[in-house]
């Protein structure tokens, strides 16, 4: 269900705003309407992610207990989502009519003097909290049949992966409950500068927590991924030391320990890309010296009677168009970015270059909507614009490839 895919797109726009807004104090000072409606959709799509991911759990539930079908989706499940996704657009069209949510350095909060600014915050601790309350139960039911049902279950790898899941929801739940618990409740700790940044860096966490369980709990991990993994924890402890200034003083040895590591790993997804589209030519048309996706596409318009359809040769020159764009906006960043001398040095030229980094990382995703028809498709059914049993994955033509995470 690809619901939850769409609300977390749109909270990573809503935050990339985010930054434009603290980067540039006159946009909140000037357009205080604007920066609340941002803020209404960035809280309505967190919202969303509760109720959802509280019906994929309690769905996958009854798919293994057989009271539904796995490419099928019953009407108890369509009333849930109907009514999970109604409570999300109720505080969505409360926060953007009585504009009760604003932006309170350095992050989001109801306003309290607003109309039922405190009523919606006190919903959604209840709608969290049993959101993740239900969503862990249903991990332990399934994790309960499958051990109690080993006859239907043979092989092992099914209950060693039902496990994994297990654990890593635990400490996603406990995790999430415990930020949330001190997150609604600030004012049991001393006001203080400190306290908000730690309660801030540990909402940060949680986006990192989970590609770290995977790494923790599934021996499925490519390099290039890790290397992704790397650059973010890099990034997390950027913005700590930016948090701390006094810290970075005290400890330049160890920043530059960390921005050396952080480097590395950057670095290394280069060379990664490179054998990855390499490889992809020399599977495909098996010339020793073919080292580049250009050559690959001629190969396959060379040989068109040996590519029997015409949708793998669409399908790769969608891929090297793709290529090409990426290819471009990124050369022509690393360029700007090591000579910024030739641009004038002022804080406004510092935000864009900073932000053109920051867009590199839509860029791939746009891309893919563009030239992709099986993504858009998809998203079509997503939006309600087309029909889809729940159960169906389709392939998605994701180039992996090409995507560069700085």
């Amino acid at each position: 269900m690809n619901y939850l895919n769409i609300s977390d797109a749109i909270q990573a726009v809503c935050h990339f705003l985010t930054g434009l807004f603290l980067a540039i104090p006159w946009i909140p000072e000037n357009h205080d309407s604007i920066v609340r409606f941002v803020g209404a959709t960035l809280n309505s799509s967190y919202l969303a992610s509760y109720p959802i991911t509280c019906i994929l759990s309690a769905s996958r539930v009854l798919i293994i207990l057989k009271y539904i079908q796995p490419d099928e989706m019953s009407i108890p499940i369509k009333v849930a989502i109907f009514f999970g996704l109604s409570y999300s657009l109720a505080n969505f069209l409360c926060c953007s009519i009585d504009q009760n949510f604003m932006l309170s350095l350095p992050g989001w909060s109801y306003d309290m003097s607003r109309p039922y600014g405190p009523l919606l915050e006190e919903l959604e601790v209840y709608e969290s909290l049993g959101s993740l309350g239900i969503s862990y139960i249903a991990h332990m039911i399934i994790l309960g049949n499958i051990y109690m049902n080993k006859k239907q279950f043979p092989s092992s790898r099914s209950r060693t992966s039902e496990l994994r899941i297990f654990f890593q929801s635990t400490i996603l739940t406990l995790y999430i409950t415990a930020s949330l618990v001190v997150w609604h409740h600030i004012d049991w700790f001393p006001e203080s500068n400190t306290i908000i940044a730690i309660i801030h860096t540990s909402w940060l966490l949680i986006t990192y927590l989970n590609p770290v369980l995977l790494l923790a709990f599934n021996s499925m991990i490519n390099f290039l991924n890790i290397c992704d993994l790397g650059q973010a924890v890099g990034h997390l402890l950027t913005g700590i030391f930016v948090i701390f200034p006094e810290f970075s003083k005290e400890n330049d040895v160890y920043i530059r320990l960390v921005g050396s590591t952080f480097n590395w790993f950057y670095l290394a997804t280069f060379p990664v890309v490179f054998t990855l589209a390499a490889s992809r030519a020399l599977i495909i048309s098996n010339i020793v010296h073919c080292t580049q996706i250009s050559y690959h596409i001629k190969s396959i318009y060379r040989n068109r009677k040996s590519t029997t359809s015409s949708a793998s040769r669409k399908f790769e020159t969608a891929i090297f168009i793709h290529s090409t764009i990426v290819t471009v906006h990124l050369t022509i960043l690393i360029i700007a970015w090591h000579n910024l001398e030739y641009f004038s040095y002022s804080t406004e030229s510092l935000v864009v270059t900073h932000m053109m980094w920051l867009a590199l990382s839509y860029l791939n995703p746009i891309l893919l909507l563009s030239f992709n028809s099986t993504f858009r498709k998809e998203l079509l059914t997503v939006l309600g614009l087309q029909s889809r049993f729940l159960g169906y994955q389709p392939r998605l033509l994701t180039n992996r490839m090409l995507t560069f995470n700085t």
